[in-house]
């Protein structure tokens, strides 16, 4: 059981750092270039964004790349 409560640990915790990602960059980013800022799994981060466009926290104001909303 502790073990389903570390995934969503790090998961919550994923999700915070590309939000947080987004909110210190200006500029669109696709899921590369956050994956490499971060350092988190790009799969990983994708699944992020996903979710993200879902809250309606990020929009894409180009094809494949994301920008928080202000």
């Amino acid at each position: 059981m502790n073990i389903i409560f570390q995934g969503v640990d790090k998961l919550m915790e994923n999700y915070n750092v590309v939000l947080n990602c987004f909110k210190r960059n200006k500029m669109p980013m696709n899921v590369t270039l956050v994956a490499d800022k971060t350092g988190i799994d790009k799969k990983e981060v994708g699944k992020i964004m996903v979710q993200l466009k879902k809250e309606g926290k990020i929009y894409s104001p180009r094809i494949c790349h994301w920008q928080i909303k202000r």
